[in-house]
């Protein structure tokens, strides 16, 4: 027994589904899905049933199908990952520098780019912006350059007038994962600031190749279910702010300390140096057979042969001899 499906290109995938319930009433057939695997078709499931999931910093919820987990989540971030390798990141928070901004280019060639930083021309192209992005994290992470082509992109602007976009595509980031289906939406958020500094949010959705119509209405339901907590992620702004305060203190502190120190030094090998010169120079005198004096009404002081110095301090009292460690610089020594 055979039988043939066949409808226009632009109506088979909705018509698919129909047509074999019918062909699975007509022959008593099993199920859509597995007569859609032996035509060579294929049919979008319905999304799976979702459990409320709270992220382990509480920044944020989603719902997870079964056999679904939270591989890393912070501040409002997650990425999840399926039993059958789909692989979901929610709400990658990219900070961008904008290129064309001269006080930029002078950064990037001094510093290159910091932290999570990436550097993309605001309102550029969504794939050429998506794909610049993903070859600078690859950069970053000392991967080979991904290699993803996009058939499908729709673009937009949300309520707020900011720009958004879907691309759908298939692709390798050479990750270890090898080949697979993409679907990634982008998020312009706000205008640049007079350094040319904006942010892109992406949610991005990658599955096996050729499971993306299989998988998209859950991944869809996904989405839909994500939330974040703005107080918990405002909390934790303010608690790292808080933590590279103190670091900044402690930095700067432990400075200050070691330069002291080194003052310190400094000082104590001069005040040697200083009394070591006095001493070479009252040795100096003995051997000239010369004395330094001092006027005490005036705090002058002169070098004058000993027999002189005696006789000025036997005639008037108030002559009398420097102390080695009172010798002037530059006067008596």
């Amino acid at each position: 027994m055979a039988a043939v499906l066949y409808d226009a290109s632009k109506n088979f995938p909705r018509s698919a589904g129909q047509m074999l319930r019918r062909l699975g009433a007509a022959t008593g057939g099993g199920d859509a899905a597995a007569s859609a695997a032996a035509t060579g078709g294929s049919v979008r499931r319905p999304a799976a049933a979702l459990r409320p999931t709270t992220f382990p910093d509480r920044s944020g919820s989603v719902g997870l199908p079964a056999g679904w987990q939270i591989v890393e989540a912070m501040g409002g971030y997650a990425r999840l990952e399926g039993p059958k390798g789909q692989r979901v990141f929610l709400s990658l928070m990219f900070p961008v520098l904008d290129p064309r901004s001269p006080q930029v280019q002078q950064s990037i060639r001094t510093v290159g780019l910091p932290g999570s930083y990436v550097a993309v021309p605001y309102g550029a192209d969504p794939v050429e912006t998506y794909q610049t992005v993903a070859s600078q994290v690859a950069q970053k992470l000392r991967r080979p350059q991904p290699a993803i082509r996009f058939a499908k992109v729709e673009t937009g602007r949300g309520a707020d007038g900011l720009a958004f976009a879907i691309l759908i595509g298939q692709g390798d980031l050479y990750d270890g994962e090898g080949q697979r289906d993409f679907l990634v939406q982008q998020y312009v958020m706000g205008q640049p600031d007079a350094q040319g500094n904006w942010q892109l949010c992406i949610f991005q959705f990658t599955v096996p190749k050729g499971m993306l119509d299989q998988e998209r209405a859950t991944l869809s339901a996904i989405r839909m279910s994500y939330r974040y907590d703005a107080r918990v992620i405002q909390g934790q702004t303010q608690e790292a702010l808080a933590r590279q305060r103190a670091w900044f203190d402690a930095e700067q502190a432990a400075h200050k300390a070691n330069t002291d120190a080194f003052d310190a030094r400094i000082r104590q090998h001069d005040a040697a140096a200083e009394s070591q010169d006095k001493r070479n120079q009252a040795f100096s005198n003995y051997l000239l057979d010369q004395t330094a004096i001092t006027d005490t009404r005036t705090g002058e002081q002169g070098t004058v042969s000993n027999a002189y110095a005696w006789s000025l301090m036997q005639h008037d009292p108030n002559f009398k001899e420097v102390p080695t460690d009172e010798l002037l610089k530059g006067v008596t020594w």
